[in-house]
């Protein structure tokens, strides 16, 4: 049962992994065309293309291959899942755990996550992360690390409340169990019973709550990109000039989406290139999921 959730990891590293070989090892570059020409070397027309032999998903309006803007957003936008999903996860489980044992009610956890079951946690995103991502007319007011910190802690804090209930309440269910009673005659130590007792039998939901933090995480961005709220800024020409009002800072993938929204229409595969690679990463998250979940019942 396992094996197969080495395949999908395996297939939703591998395009990250090929992405830091070729431009952060190799220090390779987007492949760019700026025009086509015919058999006499004639140009015959100029960027944006669709996908054909030589672009597989086809060519921007700037001239660049969309599968290697994929290919370089997608190794970025899976490193910052990993970092909010983790920290998230490890906060959470120092939280729910401690309320667990301590047999507290959790009532303030529990009233200070009620609202985030039923207030969209990208409306939020976007309440907070709007005035600090999104450049004003004299420019952006912060650092790039800073709204990358910023965007990122938000995210984090977005999360904790529902996943501290969630791991408080796992918690309690195994420390209900007639051999934890056993244990504590043994060893009275809390350390050691959720080490030697607790640990083992919570592996597996830490790990699918991790998947649903990576997936979740996803949709709050793919949504802020939507709105133009780019991860860690939105590029905002105000000038009468401007043809390209709002660009991303960094060509992650929900931020690729976002920006060639407004090309569905003249250069639609400019969209759904990011768009499957989003989907992609969604597939394999959710049938891991899958997979731990049926774990999880034939051990119990």
């Amino acid at each position: 049962m396992m094996k197969k959730v080495y395949i999908y990891l395996t297939l939703l590293i591998l395009p990250a992994v090929i992405g830091i070989i070729y431009f952060d090892i190799f220090n390779g570059k987007v492949k760019r065309t700026d025009f086509l020409y015919d058999s006499k070397g004639s140009i015959i027309s100029s960027s944006p293309f669709p996908p054909s032999q030589h672009a597989v998903f086809g060519v921007d309006s700037s001239s660049n291959h969309m599968a290697y803007e994929v290919l370089s957003g997608y190794r970025i936008t899976l490193l910052i899942l990993i970092i909010i999903a983790l920290v998230s996860l490890v906060l959470a489980i120092l939280m729910g755990t401690y309320l667990a044992f301590s047999k507290r009610s959790g009532t303030f956890m529990q009233a200070v996550s009620n609202p985030f079951f039923y207030i969209p946690q990208s409306i939020l995103a976007y309440i907070f992360l709007r005035p600090v991502l999104y450049e004003s007319l004299n420019g952006f007011e912060n650092s790039a690390d800073y709204r990358i910190l910023f965007n990122i802690m938000i995210l984090i804090l977005l999360m904790i409340p529902t996943t501290v209930v969630l791991i408080k309440e796992s918690t309690e269910i195994i420390l209900g169990k007639e051999f934890i009673v056993s244990a504590y005659t043994l060893s009275p130590s809390k350390t050691h019973i959720y080490f030697k007792h607790v640990w083992p039998n919570m592996t597996l939901q830490y790990l699918i709550t991790f998947l649903r933090l990576l997936f979740q995480t996803l949709i709050i961005i793919s949504h802020l990109a939507f709105f133009k709220i780019f991860f860690g800024g939105t590029d905002v020409c105000y000038g009468p000039a401007c043809e390209i009002i709002e660009k991303p800072v960094f060509p992650e993938l929900s931020s690729l989406m976002g920006y060639h929204f407004s090309d569905l229409t003249i250069a639609w595969w400019t969209f759904y290139a990011p768009l499957m690679a989003i989907i992609y990463m969604m597939l394999l998250m959710q049938m891991m999921v899958r997979e731990l979940e049926i774990q999880k019942k034939i051990q119990i």
